[in-house]
């Protein structure tokens, strides 16, 4: 017979909630982390216990410089934020001017299924802030939409990509466009256009640049609806608006452009790029035959930059090299014109 002895440990009855400090769980974009830092100071000093975002993937890092890893880092955080917000009593939402993005949007809804309670904090940047009702002048701004057009998307799988993305960051306004093969970003300084960010359908930019078109000037001004619901773009005597609906994650443009725009002019070798591609950096009302495109790279395995001047970015992939002409077969068919370089007339 084999006896076993085994030290029994009574069970821990519960903590009841009332005797714990409250868990509060803090939202909010990643471009207000340090508003969200001051929230989180602010209920730590009032003895809350805060969970909250610490990583800001709008600040370019090595760590998410290449897009699969930084789309795979993407995923945890979000895993992780709705664990926090599982854990929470409490959910606050910090939001400047009412401003909150599509991923706060998604979280607060999490956090209702759950029954926990929200609230909002909206002090900060008000002054600047998407509630404001005065129209914001943009210049060009359908000629930064005609610019970026040509690089929209038509994947059926990537379908957020197949229109043009406005990203307001307090004084500047981005227009972006990316497909698989391409991207281009234009950018103006526009003092008071508050933070938010819109997707516009091709069918949209196409109306406004029609509207612009009638009117003969590229030039808009921009009201902001109260918490970044929706624009009212004003061009000339016409008035359109543009319902703000959730139409996914927009890929994060800015560390390939970082990335791009860090690496010196360093090619040792050939690279192919698809004349279709190259071409749509040459349409856009500014563009003119004569308006030169400045190209750079360090690897060919990473996207070249090309520029059209200070506010304007963009992108284009190589393509595998066995997809282009062999230099050697390109001197055997000149062959004559290497060995012979005596004009002949």
């Amino acid at each position: 017979m084999t006896i076993t002895l085994e030290r029994t440990v009574p069970a821990r009855p519960a903590e009841p909630a009332s005797a714990r400090p409250r868990i509060v769980c803090l939202c909010g974009s990643t471009r207000f982390m340090a508003e969200i830092a001051k929230e989180n100071e602010r209920l730590t000093l009032a003895g809350a216990v805060v969970l909250a975002p610490s990583v800001d993937m709008k600040t370019p890092s090595p760590l998410w410089a290449d897009p699969a890893r930084a789309a795979d880092i993407k995923t945890g955080l979000d895993h992780l934020h709705r664990a926090k917000i599982a854990m929470a009593d409490e959910i606050v939402v910090v939001c400047p001017g009412g401003y909150y993005g599509d991923s706060t949007r998604i979280e607060i809804g999490y956090a209702r299924t759950l029954g926990k309670p929200v609230t909002f904090r909206r002090e900060g940047r008000t002054a600047t802030g998407p509630g404001r009702s005065a129209p914001v002048f943009v210049e060009d701004f359908t000629a930064m939409l005609s610019d970026v057009r040509p690089h929209c998307g038509d994947d059926p799988m990537l379908p957020l990509t197949h229109g043009v993305r406005l990203e307001a960051t307090g004084d500047r306004l981005y227009a972006v466009a990316s497909g698989r093969y391409t991207l281009a970003a234009t950018v103006r300084a526009t003092p008071g256009i508050g933070t938010w960010d819109l997707h516009l359908t091709r069918a949209v930019v196409h109306t406004l640049t029609t509207l612009a078109h009638s009117t003969g000037s590229p030039d808009a001004r921009l009201e902001v609806g109260p918490s970044g619901l929706g624009v009212t773009v004003h061009i000339g005597p016409h008035r359109y608006v543009i319902d703000r609906h959730y139409a996914g994650d927009y890929p994060n443009w800015r560390p390939l452009v970082a990335e791009a725009l860090a690496a010196g002019p360093a090619l040792d070798g050939e690279i192919v790029l698809y004349a279709e591609e190259l071409a749509r950096f040459s349409r856009g009302p500014e563009f003119t035959g004569y308006t030169p495109l400045t190209v750079w790279g360090r690897d060919p395995r990473k996207p070249l930059a090309i520029t059209r001047g200070p506010d304007h970015v963009g992108l284009i992939t190589t393509t595998r090299r066995e997809y282009g002409a062999a230099l050697d077969e390109i001197r055997d068919t000149w062959q004559h014109t290497l060995t012979d370089t005596r004009t002949r007339r």
